[in-house]
């Protein structure tokens, strides 16, 4: 706290003159980063560099929409996205893009979201997993598992979006878990340093076989994936 008030209270010494693009972007970072983080003075300071004329960058928008997010602010990230359309962000930076699909994905503006994510064509994996974790979060797992089967790459990120979704969300734990293998065999392959996938999931597959009445048998991961898949039709 002592270093975020210090900093401060140096930005504010600094004259108006000397202000850069660079030394706004800085104090709005830091009051994003740090343990201490307060958006709110963080879009206080994004309020006074446009008062002051200072042209906002591809570094500010990032920063401005997670503050605009972190305070689930709808209509403060609405004005931020009417000023990155009128700049020119809004098509060239996916660091930009993915903030706005971000805010409206928080306040639950899942129309929104979609139509920013289908309009783009430099998705990145950050791009899919905001809207997943969006769908996941507004508990809507049928969209959630679509968009996740139409990923072109996925990562640790995506698969324990989809375990948090079926599992906490939803409550569907056999879902959770047939998700949890997957991304076991997906993440760390079917054996690793000799382990079994029973192991490599912590047991709860064979909590779920015996609880099956031993319809699966073994731990050959290709039996208990199909197996498995086909009881919970996700495939």
């Amino acid at each position: 706290m002592s270093t975020i008030k210090s900093t401060g209270q140096m930005f504010s010494q600094i004259q108006q003159a000397n202000k850069t693009i660079y030394t706004y972007n800085t104090m709005i970072k830091a009051h994003l980063s740090n343990s201490n983080t307060n958006p709110h003075i963080a879009l206080e300071i994004y309020v006074k560099m446009k008062r002051n004329g200072i042209n906002c960058d591809n570094y500010t928008y990032p920063y401005v929409l997670k503050a605009c997010k972190m305070i689930r602010g709808l209509w403060e990230g609405r004005q931020v996205h009417g000023e990155v359309v009128k700049v020119g962000f809004f098509d060239s930076d996916v660091f930009v893009r993915n903030g706005l699909i971000g805010i409206y994905c928080k306040c639950e503006q899942m129309s929104c979201s979609r139509f920013l994510f289908d309009g783009f064509h430099g998705k990145d994996l950050v791009s899919w997993n905001l809207m997943l974790n969006g769908y996941a979060e507004c508990r809507d797992m049928v969209k959630a598992q679509k968009l996740f089967d139409e990923m072109p790459q996925r990562g640790v990120i995506s698969w324990s979006i989809m375990i948090d979704g079926y599992g906490k969300k939803l409550g569907l734990v056999t879902h959770a878990r047939v998700a949890e293998m997957r991304k076991a065999v997906a993440v760390k392959g079917v054996v690793e340093s000799g382990k079994s996938v029973i192991e490599v999931v912590g047991g709860g597959v064979e909590e779920f076989v015996s609880g099956r009445n031993g319809q699966v048998r073994g731990d050959d991961i290709e039996e208990v994936l199909w197996s498995l898949s086909k009881m919970v039709d996700l495939e």
